[in-house]
């Protein structure tokens, strides 16, 4: 699925963001036993964030057709952790990650790709999804955390929303 360059949305103090948080294309596919998301970006990955940010990329699964995600496969990237990669289900709060992800991660140059065994995710064979991506960076002010994203499909948002993309 493609998505509009410089369509990257957040509060408005937030200094420059960066064109990795800006998702062009993203894609949902299956391969043997396994569910591969993979994301392009409008610049490349940094090597490591910067202090006071968190970053994360990543694809929400509605494989119950309830209109919310029973699934988020994610990648994130902050100083205190570096890259740590998961599955997380947002109804009973199970995640799995670091040494449980039940998958492997890639993350170079203007892509990540997450490929998840598709039995941790309760074996879908159709399911909904949208991807996204957000950066989030401490206040200088001392306030609220700044925070900017995109999403592909723009209109895809979690609960009751009709514009997540369908799988197959």
């Amino acid at each position: 699925m493609l998505d509009g360059r410089n369509d990257v949305v957040g509060t408005q103090e937030m200094s420059q963001v960066p064109s990795w948080v800006d998702a062009n294309w993203a894609s949902a596919s299956k391969t043997g036993d396994n569910l591969v998301f993979t994301m392009d970006l409008a610049g490349a990955l940094p090597a490591s964030v910067d202090a006071g940010m968190a970053a994360e990329w990543g694809f929400m699964i509605d494989s119950t057709a309830s209109g919310s995600p029973d699934w988020v496969v994610y990648a994130s990237d902050t100083v205190q952790d570096g890259w740590t990669f998961g599955v997380f289900n947002p109804k009973t709060k199970q995640r799995l990650s670091g040494p449980q992800f039940p998958g492997t991660a890639t993350h170079a140059d203007t892509k990540v790709t997450l490929t998840v065994n598709a039995a941790s995710l309760g074996a879908p064979q159709a399911f909904t999804w949208f991807a996204f991506t957000n950066i989030y960076e401490k206040s200088t002010s001392g306030g609220q955390a700044q925070q900017a994203g995109d999403k592909i499909p723009d209109n895809g948002v979690p609960d009751n929303s009709a514009d997540w993309l369908p799988f197959p």
